[in-house]
C-alpha cells in the first residue's frame, strides 16, 4: 500500500516553563497556526488539530518567537535588571528548569491524537547554558528526541551530546553572539547555524505514535530553551482489494461492483463513511485513510453468492483492517533487503531502496564470503532473520536482527552438517531448504524471536537436489525460487505441495541463478549475485527484464549473498460464485424409455425393470436409464448379480452413447428459468425394491376390488439418504437367493438439479469478453 504525507509546518516556536505566566485565556484546543508569540496552552492542549503535547511538573506550553535576533540578548537568571528585557519571547525567570528553585524539567512527549507519523522535527533554541551552576569538573550532557511506535518500542532517535567545561562561572560572559551565564554547550551545539546553542532533532520511521523530548546528565535544568520549526508528517493509508468471480478454477476480474468502507467509531460502532466502484481489472481502493480500525464491505449483487471471505465467519464477509498494524504496510517506496556479497569487514544487512537505486547498511554481522545469506523478513515484529555458516565444518546457525533497537540475537537454531543459503518468511514463520536438497523446513517462532520449532514440512518436493538462487514466498503463499546448478525456475504451493516447472536453462532470459524478493509493491525481483544487476521477474513465463544497479556507501554497484522480501501490499480481495438454483425431482429407472414398463396405473409415471440373472458381470453390469421429472435423462442405474446376491448402484455417471442417442431421439432437456448450464448433480435419496414380478413391489390398492395400484417408495426393502447429494449410492448389496431367474426392480430416486444465475454467468461472459 502506498503510504501519503500530511505535512505540517509550524512557523512559531514552543517553549516548556515554569513559574508565573501571562493571564492569558486558556483554551481547549487550539490551532498552532494562529499563534503568536507570548500565546499560551494551559495543561494537555491540542496543537495544529493532531499533535498534544504532555509535559511533567506545573509548566506551562509557551509559543515564542524563533532564534537570537540582534535586538535580543541571552538571558541570564542572575541579571535581574534585563528580566523584563525580551529575548525571542522568553519571559525572565523561566525555562526547562527554575534555577532559583533548582527544580529541572523532566521532559516533554507529543502524541498525534490516534494517528501515526512517518517524521518529526523540532528545533532547539538554547539561551543559555544547560547546566549554568558550575562543577568541579567537566560534565556531559545529553539531549534525545525519541520515537516510539504504538506499543511503545523505541523505532528511532536523535542523540546531542557534548561536554561542558567545569568550573564555576559568575556574571556575564561577554561573546560575539552576547552574553551568556557561563562557557559551554551553548555555543558548541550550533548544528550548522550561524547562532549559538541551536540544534535541530528529526525522528523518522513509520509508525510514529508518540515522540519524548528527554535531558539527562547530573541535573537536567536550563533557564533559557525555546522550541521552533517544529514539522511533522502524518501517516495515511490506502486499503486495496480486488473483486474475482471465482469460475471453473479461474479467478476473474469484475467491474462494476460496490464496495463499502466502515470506521469504528466508540461508542456509536460502525459507521459507513465513503463507497467506490471496482474498475475494469477489478481494483478498488480507499485512500488518504488514518490510522483506525476499518471494516470493508462489498455489496452483493443478486444472483451471486460470496465465498470469501467466508460470510458465515466470525466477520460475516467483512474484512476487518487495522491502520497502522500487522495486517498492512505503508512502505511508500520499493523496498528490500540483503545481505552484503564478499566484501571484507562490510559484510552484512542492507536496506535496498530499488526507486532510489540506494542501498543503506543496517548492520555488520561480520562473516566472510557468502556467509551471512538466507535472509527473511518478519514485517510484523521487523525482524531480519539470517544463517551465519561456514564450509568446513559445514554448519549454519539462524540469527535474528532487530531493526527496532538494532540488537543481533540468536535464534537458539544450530544445523550441524547443513549449508543453508535459500530462505524466506511467510505468515509468521522462516522457511528454509538446505543446500543441495529439495526438502523445505517451516521454524515457528516465540514472541521473543527465537525459535519454537521446526518442521520438515515438504520432503523432496521434486526430483531434483538444487544449490539456490533463493526462493522468495509471496503474500498467497506461493514459493518462487530460482536454482544455480539446475538453472530452474520454479514455483511451488506451501500449502499443498505441488510443484511447478516455469522456465529452465533453455528459457530465452530465464530468471535462473539470481537472488530473488518480492518488494514492498507485490513485484518479484531478481539479482545476480556476481554482478550487481537488479531484474524484474514475470511470475508466469520465468523470464527476467533488467533494471539497472544500485550503490551504496561502500561501492557504485552493490553485490549481495541474498535478498528478503520487504513488506509487501496486502489486499483485501472478494471472491464470488454465481449463485446456485438446486431443486429435487422424482426420478424412476425405465427401460428403455420414460414410460415403458410402467406399473399398471395409468396415472402415475412410476416405472420398473427387468432383469435376468447373469444379464450383468462386475465388469460388465447391465445399465438402465433414470428419468427425472418423468421426461429427463438424468442418471443411470448399473446392476450386476454374483451367485444369490445383486449389486445395484445409483449414478450419474451416463455413458457418452446413451447421451448421444438420448439426443438424436428428441430426448428433453430440463431447464428452469433464469438459470443456465444446469445439470444432475446427484442423489438426494434412493428407494429399492426387488421382486419376482411387478406385484411383488409394494403399492396401494384402489377401488372396490382392492387393484393394486401406485407405488410405495417408502416401503421399499433398501433406502437411502443424502445431504449434501452424492453423484452415486455406492453399490447396494441385495439377497435374491429366494427369487427366480427373472424378476423385476423397482427403483426410485430423488434426484437434484442445479443451475446458475443466468445473469450473473452473462456477466462472468462480458468480464472474459474485456
Amino acid at each position: 500500500m502506498k503510504r501519503g504525507v500530511f505535512s505540517i509546518i509550524l512557523a512559531t516556536a514552543l517553549v516548556l516553563t515554569m513559574g508565573v505566566m501571562p493571564a492569558v485565556a486558556a483554551p481547549t484546543s487550539i490551532s498552532f497556526v494562529g499563534l503568536s508569540a507570548g500565546d499560551t496552552v494551559e495543561g494537555l492542549g491540542v496543537l495544529a488539530d493532531d499533535l498534544e503535547l504532555t509535559h511533567s511538573g506545573r509548566q506551562t506550553l509557551v509559543v515564542i518567537e524563533t532564534g537570537n535576533d540582534t535586538d535580543s540578548f541571552v538571558y541570564s537568571a542572575n541579571l535581574d535588571s534585563q528580566n523584563d528585557t525580551p529575548h525571542g519571547g522568553l519571559p525572565g525567570g523561566i525555562g526547562f528548569g527554575d534555577p532559583d528553585r533548582d527544580d529541572p524539567i523532566l521532559g516533554w512527549y507529543a502524541t498525534f491524537n490516534g494517528k501515526t507519523v512517518n517524521r518529526f522535527s523540532v528545533t532547539m533554541y538554547d539561551y543559555g547554558d544547560w547546566f549554568p551552576h558550575g562543577t568541579a569538573s567537566d560534565m556531559t550532557h545529553t539531549a534525545k528526541l525519541i520515537a516510539y511506535d504504538a506499543d511503545d518500542d523505541i523505532i528511532d532517535e536523535d542523540v546531542l551530546t557534548f561536554t561542558s567545561t567545569g568550573g564555576s562561572s559568575t556574571g556575564r560572559q561577554s561573546t560575539e553572539y552576547g552574553p551568556l551565564s557561563s562557557a559551554g554547550d551553548a555555543l558548541e551545539a550550533t548544528d550548522g547555524n550561524t547562532q549559538p546553542g541551536i540544534w535541530t532533532f528529526v525522528v523518522a520511521a513509520s509508525g510514529i505514535s508518540k515522540v519524548e523530548m528527554f535531558f539527562d546528565g547530573q541535573q537536567s535544568v536550563d533557564p533559557g530553551v525555546g522550541w521552533a520549526g517544529l514539522e511533522f508528517e502524518l501517516e495515511v493509508y490506502d486499503i486495496c482489494g480486488f473483486k474475482y468471480a471465482d469460475w471453473e478454477g479461474d479467478l476473474i476480474p469484475l467491474s462494476g461492483w460496490n464496495i463499502t468502507l466502515e470506521k469504528w467509531d466508540y461508542p456509536d460502532g460502525w459507521i459507513e463513511i465513503d463507497w467506490v466502484e471496482t474498475e475494469t481489472d477489478g481494483k478498488y481502493c480507499f485512500t488518504g485513510l488514518a490510522a483506525g480500525t476499518y471494516r470493508v464491505r462489498e455489496v452483493l449483487k443478486d444472483g451471486w453468492r460470496q465465498v470469501y471471505p467466508d460470510p458465515e465467519g466470525a466477520e460475516q464477509g467483512a474484512h476487518i483492517v487495522v491502520l497502522p498494524g500487522g495486517q498492512t504496510y505503508a512502505e511508500e517506496s520499493t523496498i528490500l533487503y540483503g545481505t552484503q556479497r564478499n566484501n571484507p569487514d562490510n559484510n552484512g544487512l542492507y536496506e535496498i531502496n530499488l526507486d532510489t537505486g540506494y542501498a543503506t547498511r543496517l548492520f555488520n554481522t561480520g562473516g566472510s564470503g557468502n556467509s551471512p545469506n538466507a535472509l527473511g523478513f518478519d514485517p510484523e515484529n521487523r525482524r531480519l532473520y539470517y544463517m551465519q555458516f561456514s564450509v568446513s565444518p559445514t554448519e549454519s546457525t539462524l540469527y535474528f536482527y532487530e531493526l527496532g533497537t538494532g540488537e543481533e540475537k540468536e535464534a537458539e537454531l544450530h544445523l550441524a552438517g547443513e549449508k543453508v543459503v535459500g530462505a524466506s518468511f511467510y505468515d509468521g514463520a522462516y522457511y528454509y531448504i538446505p543446500d543441495d536438497t529439495s526438502d523445505l523446513y517451516k521454524v515457528t517462532l516465540k514472541p521473543d524471536g527465537t525459535v519454537d520449532g521446526v518442521t520438515l514440512l515438504w520432503p523432496d518436493f521434486s526430483e531434483h537436489t538444487y544449490r539456490f538462487g533463493d526462493f522468495a514466498i509471496s503474500r498467497d503463499g506461493m514459493l518462487y525460487a530460482s536454482t544455480g546448478t539446475k538453472h530452474e525456475f520454479f514455483k511451488l504451493d506451501v500449502a499443498t505441495g505441488a510443484y511447478t516447472e516455469i522456465a529452465d536453462a533453455d528459457t530465452t532470459d530465464g530468471a535462473v541463478a539470481l537472488q530473488v524478493s518480492f518488494g514492498s509493491d507485490g513485484t518479484l525481483y531478481g539479482h545476480a549475485a556476481g554482478t550487481g544487476e537488479f531484474f524484474t521477474i514475470d511470475l508466469e513465463a520465468g523470464t527476467k527484464t533488467p533494471i539497472g544497479y544500485v550503490e551504496s556507501d561502500i561501492r557504485t554497484k552493490e553485490m549481495f549473498t541474498d535478498l528478503a522480501s520487504g513488506t509487501q501490499p496486502k489486499y483485501y480481495d472478494f471472491h464470488n460464485t454465481p449463485y446456485v438454483h438446486c431443486e429435487g425431482q422424482t426420478a424412476w429407472a425405465a427401460d428403455p424409455h420414460p414410460g415403458d414398463t410402467r406399473f399398471s396405473n395409468a396415472n402415475n409415471w412410476a416405472t420398473y425393470v427387468e432383469y435376468a440373472r447373469g444379464d450383468g458381470t462386475e465388469l460388465d453390469p447391465k445399465a438402465y436409464p433414470l428419468y427425472a421429472g418423468q421426461h429427463y435423462l438424468a442418471g443411470m442405474l448399473y446392476v450386476w448379480d454374483d451367485d444369490d446376491t445383486l449389486w445395484v448402484n445409483y449414478s450419474t455417471d451416463i455413458p457418452q452413447d446413451i447421451l448421444d442417442h438420448c439426443e438424436e431421439e428428441g430426448g428433453m432437456v430440463y431447464e428452469v428459468a433464469g438459470y443456465c448450464e444446469g445439470g444432475w448433480t446427484g442423489f438426494l435419496e434412493y428407494h429399492l425394491h426387488i421382486a419376482d414380478d411387478e406385484d411383488g413391489i409394494p403399492r396401494t390398492r384402489t377401488g372396490r376390488n382392492r387393484v393394486l395400484s401406485n407405488p410405495i417408495p417408502g416401503d421399499f426393502e433398501y433406502k437411502g439418504y443424502f445431504d449434501p447429494a452424492e453423484e452415486e449410492s455406492g453399490w447396494i448389496e441385495v439377497d435374491i437367493s429366494e427369487l427366480g431367474d427373472d424378476f423385476v426392480i423397482a427403483a426410485h430416486a430423488v434426484m437434484q438439479w442445479c443451475g446458475y444465475d443466468c445473469d450473473a454467468l452473462a456477466e462472468i461472459e462480458a468480464a472474459l469478453q474485456s
